[in-house]
């Protein structure tokens, strides 16, 4: 049986954490007919998104205080590793990713094109409504230089909508407390694990 855990980092999203939750799971039993386990790492909420990722059947670890996005994501591969899910696919909690395009990053990884795939909000363009364009040329910059040292051609190293093989979780090595992103595809492309993006 394939087991499936979607991970949501979250920190203050009770009005859509219950949202991306039900939508998650719905579309991954439609598409392929696999119940979606749900774990939410709360980073310090002050409002109900512990109880309504609760209520809407996530399990959820809760920090008092935040201790970072890098951090959480190397919680969430621990738990996926222990607990023997075959795929990792990471979510925000804010409603900012289609929920309807998991399959989308799963396929790749089903067929057997590639271990780990990665969201291109670039894909169609740089006309990224909640994206300021500080933000746009930063995140190119930093393409670029993951693209420099993996002499590869990436667009958006830094979507955290994702999916990972277990093969792919077990290769990953991370030290960043903060975020994670970029690393994931420097620590995954130097192990010759397969990156598609998506």
């Amino acid at each position: 049986m394939i087991k499936i855990l979607l991970f949501i980092p979250a920190k203050n999203e009770a009005t859509t954490i219950a949202s991306v939750i039900t939508d998650s799971k719905k579309v991954v039993q439609q598409s392929f007919a696999i119940d979606l386990d749900v774990l939410v790492i709360d980073d310090g909420s002050t409002d109900d998104t512990k109880k309504l990722a609760e209520q809407n059947g996530a399990t959820v670890i809760r920090h008092n205080q935040s201790v970072g996005l890098g951090s959480i994501f190397k919680e969430a591969v621990q738990h996926a590793v222990a607990k023997k899910y075959d795929y990792l696919v990471t979510i925000d909690g804010d409603k900012q990713f289609n929920e309807q395009e998991i399959p989308s990053l799963l396929q790749p990884i089903f067929d057997g094109h590639a271990q780990f795939t990665s969201g291109n909000r670039f894909l169609h363009g740089n006309d990224i409504q909640h994206m300021s364009k500080t933000k746009k040329v930063g995140n190119s910059i930093v393409a670029k230089m993951v693209n420099h040292i993996l002499n590869a051609r990436y667009t958006d190293v830094s979507c955290g909508f994702r999916a990972y093989s277990r093969e792919a979780l077990l290769h990953l090595n991370l030290l960043g407390g903060y975020t994670y992103t970029q690393e994931v595809f420097l620590n995954l492309g130097f192990k010759n694990i397969t990156i598609q993006e998506v």
